[in-house]
């Protein structure tokens, strides 16, 4: 994992966005979307599309054949969240991954309390995992 200066501010207005229809990126995207909003106390939208919005959070499959399928790409910036995956176990710990950068509140425990939206650290990381059995 690479730091960088920064950090990604969860608004009202931050959306998930959905690159292409795939069933594994939208079980993650409901997952990420039901955990924010227990955060927020505010319904989190998820799209899906090519016209993403600035300061969105984008879930999209990998297609260059770098990635194995528990593998992942995550790409936090104060201008946006990309994660990126080949398959689905890949874009469900990338998911996790985001979320354990994320205050301990953003699982609902502390959220009666939030005043201010979360925040997500600035970083890039690439993350590949042998597949179960390799060595």
């Amino acid at each position: 994992m690479h730091w960088e200066n920064g950090y990604f501010p969860f608004t009202r207005q931050t959306i998930i966005a959905c690159t292409v229809v795939d069933e594994g990126i939208k079980k993650s995207a409901c997952y990420l979307q039901k955990t924010l909003g227990l955060s927020t106390k505010k319904p989190v939208v998820v799209g899906q599309g090519t016209r993403i919005p600035p300061k969105s959070i984008i879930l999209q499959k990998s297609t260059d054949g770098e990635l194995g399928k528990e593998a992942y790409r995550l790409l936090v910036s104060p201008d946006g969240i990309t994660i990126e995956a080949a398959g689905e176990a890949g874009m469900f710990y990338g998911v996790q991954t985001l979320l354990q950068l994320l205050p301990m509140d953003v699982y609902g425990q502390q959220a009666k309390h939030r005043t201010q939206p979360s925040e997500s650290p600035a970083c890039k990381s690439s993350i590949g995992l042998p597949i179960r059995g390799e060595g």
